[in-house]
């Protein structure tokens, strides 16, 4: 604790110690972090490669991240730029390949994903585009084959009303893609557009079926429209949504 705490003091004193630079002051310690400060109290944070070349830097206002981000990869391209305000990603950021060119961009709204997201191949050439809103992705994915061309076949939701009420008291909403994958989940999803909000329940599945589950005891029935959601990973590793309103109805008669 004592050697922590004369380090803790040793740090402190060098950075105040160190040279001005016009209205800026410098410290690097020994894990390659260098602050730069100016008189506001606002600053930048590089951090250095152990062969002395800039790896990353950070800038902060009010002693949040505020403004650019940059990270470098070994070759010296820069591997990502993010725009932050209050520490929130804000703004557009990208992503890039090694090579220089981009692999993806984003635009975000207090950390959130808003809009429509962009992703390359490597060669610089369009492979999808992905609506996001409030942070979730959408229905309306775009996906490019190598050459440019627009792909279009993907699953749909397919489904089986499995009725056990006689012995179970249940009635099973079973649900599965037209393709069988098994890289597939399944949500009962609600939509409040007067909030511009959604909320989605996860449904329980196994090797890409799904099943919903209603417990209807003798006397009781059900009649309601079920709106599912099912998130499927495309062989490019995008998310493909597909929606269905679904109308479950059942009357447990029984005796």
């Amino acid at each position: 604790m004592k050697r922590s705490a004369f380090l803790c003091m040793l740090f402190i004193v060098f950075i105040y110690s160190c040279d001005y630079y016009g209205s800026q002051k410098k410290s690097r310690n020994k894990q390659g972090e260098e602050w730069i400060i100016n008189e506001d109290g606002d600053s930048v944070l590089n951090r250095y490669k152990k062969d002395g070349s800039l790896l990353s830097f950070t800038t902060y206002k009010n002693r949040l991240k505020n403004g650019l981000a940059v990270k470098y990869y070994k070759n010296g391209k820069v591997q990502f730029k993010i725009m932050y305000k209050d520490s929130y990603k804000d703004g557009e950021v990208i992503w890039y390949y090694d090579n220089g060119n981009i692999y993806r961009i984003s635009n975000y709204v207090r950390g959130k994903i808003e809009g429509v997201q962009k992703k390359y191949y490597e060669s610089g050439n369009l492979m999808a585009e992905i609506p996001y809103q409030n942070g979730e992705v959408q229905v309306g994915l775009k996906e490019y084959t190598k050459d440019g061309k627009l792909k279009k076949i993907y699953p749909t939701i397919k489904y089986e009303l499995i009725d056990k009420l006689a012995f179970e008291n249940k009635y099973i909403l079973k649900l599965y893609l037209s393709n069988k994958s098994k890289a597939v989940k399944y949500y009962k999803y609600y939509k409040f557009p007067e909030q511009n909000t959604s909320w989605k329940e996860k449904i329980k599945s196994k090797d890409g079926v799904g099943n919903l589950i209603y417990n209807i005891y003798k006397g009781d029935y059900i009649m309601k429209k079920e709106v599912i959601r099912a998130e499927y990973k495309t062989s490019l590793g995008n998310i493909y949504v597909i929606e269905r309103t679904i109308n479950v109805a059942a009357d447990n008669k029984r005796l």
